[in-house]
């Protein structure tokens, strides 16, 4: 072989080497490395329970849970389409399906979101202070001690979600 072929053929390889470890090193970089999922640090997550109207849900909320309204679309409004609510480090927002409509995005339609379903899963330091604020509004679940050390009921607010609150057994 030619020495200028084994020259190009060296030099090929050595750029084919720096690409790889330059990808390796920049993949690895920016990845966790006990999961391998992206580093950001992920600051806040709010859960937006989509409801026909939101008056009757507040006073559970507020009333029976002790969150406090926060903010409030339109401010000082008659017929709320959107509110914050926040207790200690959690943080729920209702937007009714109506103002929903007009934040979706083109091609999208209201039909996408009827079927979907969550469980708003709260740990608290107290599952009877809980049950003493839902007093007289009936369990989907009466209290129940999971395998994993948590003691959890489970309610539906007055838009029929699911809401389940537990508190470990073994503090």
């Amino acid at each position: 072989m030619p020495k200028r072929s084994f020259t190009c053929i060296a030099v090929m390889l050595v750029f084919i080497l720096a690409l790889i470890c330059a990808g390796f090193v920049y993949s690895e970089g920016h990845r966790d490395k006990k999961s391998g999922g992206p580093t950001m640090k992920l600051i806040h997550s709010t859960p937006i329970l989509y409801v026909d109207r939101i008056e009757p849900n507040l006073s559970f909320w507020t009333e029976r849970l002790g969150f406090k309204k926060t903010a409030e679309v339109p401010p000082g409004g008659s017929e709320l389409d959107f509110v914050i609510l926040e207790k200690d480090s959690l943080e729920v927002m209702l937007q009714t399906r109506h103002s929903l409509q007009g934040d979706l995005p083109k091609g999208m339609s209201m039909e996408e979101f009827r079927g979907n379903t969550t469980i708003q899963y709260m740990e608290v330091d107290s599952l009877a202070e809980v049950l003493k604020g839902l007093h007289g509004i009936p369990l989907a679940m009466e209290p129940i001690d999971r395998p994993y050390g948590m003691r959890e009921i489970l309610v539906r607010d007055p838009s029929g979600y699911l809401i389940e609150f537990a508190e470990k057994i073994n503090k």
